[in-house]
C-alpha cells in the first residue's frame, strides 16, 4: 500500500506543468519584447533609450513579467526551496575569492573577441550616463533575477523533465544564448555550470546569486 501511496503521488506531481526549453525560448522573447515597449515608452517620456536609467527601468519591468509567467507555466515550489534553503556560512570566504578570479579570467577570454566599434560605443555611453542606475542594475537587479529565473525556476522545472545533466546544461546554455552576444556568452556559458553545481550541491541559489553579483 505504502509503495501505491508513493506512486500515485509521483505521477501526480509529473503530472504538474513544468517549463522545458522550447517555453524557456519563448519567455526570453517575452522578456525582450517588454524591455524594448518599456524602453520606447520612456524615450517618448525623454529618457533616452539605452541609458543607465533606461536599462534599469526596462530591466526590471521585463524580467517582473518573464518571471511571473515563469511561475504561472512552471513549479513554483522548485523557486521557493531554492530561495531560502540554508547553506554552509563557512563557504563564502571561497565562493567570493573564486568569483573574483573568475571574473578577471573570463574577462581576460572575453577580450580575445573582436568587439566592433559601435557597440563598443554604445558600452561606454551605458557606462557613462550613471554609475549608480548602473550599478543597481548589473550588481544586484541582475545577479538575482537570473538566479531566480535561470537556477531557480528553469533548472528545477528542467530537472523534473530531463536527466540531471541535460538540465545542468540546457539551463546553462539558455543562459549564455540569453545575452545575445559572445562577449558575455563565453562567460556565462561556464558560470552558468557552476551556478548550477551549487544549487545541486546546496539546494540553494544564494551561493551562486552572491558569486554572480
Amino acid at each position: 500500500m505504502e509503495t501505491t501511496t508513493e506512486s500515485v503521488s509521483s505521477e501526480v506531481g509529473a503530472s504538474k506543468p513544468t517549463l522545458g526549453i522550447a517555453k524557456s525560448i519563448g519567455l526570453f522573447l517575452v522578456f525582450y519584447v517588454v524591455y524594448g515597449v518599456v524602453g520606447g515608452v520612456l524615450s517618448l517620456l525623454g529618457v533616452e533609450f539605452g541609458s543607465a536609467y533606461s536599462f534599469l527601468v526596462s530591466q526590471v519591468a521585463a524580467w517582473l513579467v518573464t518571471i511571473r509567467l515563469a511561475m504561472l507555466g512552471g513549479r513554483a515550489g522548485f523557486l521557493r526551496n531554492s530561495l531560502f534553503s540554508p547553506f554552509p556560512l563557512g563557504s563564502l570566504p571561497a565562493l567570493v575569492v573564486g568569483s573574483f578570479g573568475a571574473a578577471i579570467l573570463l574577462g581576460e577570454i572575453a577580450s580575445w573577441i573582436p568587439m566592433p566599434e559601435g557597440l563598443k560605443s554604445q558600452l561606454e555611453s551605458l557606462v557613462n550616463s550613471g554609475t549608480l542606475p548602473l550599478f543597481v542594475s548589473a550588481v544586484i537587479v541582475a545577479p538575482f533575477v537570473e538566479e531566480v529565473f535561470f537556477r531557480g525556476q528553469l533548472l528545477g522545472d528542467f530537472r523534473a523533465r530531463y536527466s540531471t545533466k541535460k538540465a545542468v546544461w540546457a539551463s546553462a546554455i539558455l543562459f549564455a544564448v540569453f545575452h545575445l552576444n559572445p562577449w558575455q556568452a563565453v562567460g556565462a556559458l561556464p558560470l552558468g555550470l557552476v551556478y548550477a553545481w551549487l544549487v545541486l550541491r546546496t539546494g540553494s541559489i544564494v551561493p551562486g546569486l552572491i558569486s554572480h553579483a
